[in-house]
């Protein structure tokens, strides 16, 4: 580099925005402020025919949701049946756990991941 490199570049320098204001308020009309009490009494008073709105939630269970408890519930079961019955090697609770939690994650899967609604 030259003695002179601060010499050699170029400043670069942006020049002024300038602003077009569209939507300033007219000079010769008076603004008043606005009162937030003002409009939501003006909302209520326009409201006051309309029936409200209620929500129903006596929705019943969807099969896809029924069908999962039922896999859950007797799968799990199930398999913690024979988990008892099993012998008491660690081992052998280690794998059941982890068939158990296999079992768990792949009805899971399948049930919310994979099928279609129905």
């Amino acid at each position: 580099m030259s003695e002179n490199a601060e010499h050699d570049r170029a400043n670069f320098v942006l020049k002024p925005k300038t602003f077009e204001s569209v939507n300033a308020p007219l000079k010769d009309e008076p603004t008043k402020p606005i009162d937030v009490h003002t409009i939501l009494k003006d909302n209520i008073h326009a409201h006051r025919g309309v029936a409200p709105l209620v929500l129903n939630f006596d929705k019943k269970l969807s099969h896809r949701k029924r069908d999962y408890l039922v896999l859950m519930i007797v799968g799990n079961a199930v398999l913690l049946v024979l988990m008892y019955f099993l012998p008491k090697d660690p081992l052998i609770r280690v794998l059941a756990w982890s068939g158990l939690a296999l079992y768990s994650a792949a009805v899971t899967w399948i049930i919310w991941g994979v099928m279609d609604h129905y």
